[in-house]
């Protein structure tokens, strides 16, 4: 579900054979915890602008 795979989570619960209730929460949990997660299945090209700025504004922040 997290880059470079990014795999869907519909398919990661079957691959996996983990409740896709659970990896909600999962994905959940890590936003909530200020990670960037990518919407669901989505490689970065197709990110929203926010969640690309969100990317670019994180990396400066921890090179400085």
């Amino acid at each position: 579900m997290m880059p470079p795979n990014n795999i869907a989570i519909a398919q990661l619960s079957i691959e996996m054979g983990i409740g896709e209730s659970t990896l909600y929460n999962w994905r959940k949990q890590a936003i909530d915890k200020g990670h960037l997660v990518p919407d669901d299945g989505k490689n970065a090209e197709q990110w929203s602008s926010a969640n690309k700025f969100s990317v670019v504004l994180e990396t400066i922040l921890r090179m400085a």
